[in-house]
């Protein structure tokens, strides 16, 4: 099953359990995804670090940077793409927030 056959159920997040600068690992049907609040936004990503698939549920998060804590990967937690290593990216999720509520995944259909 690919990653966005896996994403096509959403899951929703209340908006006041999700503050500034905090993130969380849900699973959107069988796709484990973390989601991030940076800026004011809602961002979410595949929840594997591009180094060998670890999870960043304990990944260090601050100054729109997420950290994974295996093995130091750095990425942007605006966009996802690597600061160090440059040449990676973490996978988008679709993710909307309206009405006090977050959806994650399933967007789009």
């Amino acid at each position: 099953m690919t990653q966005s056959a896996q994403a096509s159920a959403a899951q929703l997040i209340r908006s006041d359990e999700l503050w500034e600068g905090e993130h969380r690992v849900i699973r959107v049907g069988q796709l484990p995804v973390i989601v991030l609040r940076v800026r004011g936004e809602v961002v979410a990503f595949v929840d594997r670090c591009a180094h060998l698939g670890a999870s960043l549920q304990d990944a260090h998060f601050a100054e729109e940077v997420l950290e994974c804590s295996k093995h130091g990967w750095r990425y942007s937690a605006l966009t996802g793409r690597g600061l160090n290593p440059a040449h990676v990216s973490l996978t988008k999720v679709p993710v909307e927030e309206r009405d006090g509520w977050i959806a994650v995944g399933g967007l789009g259909g």
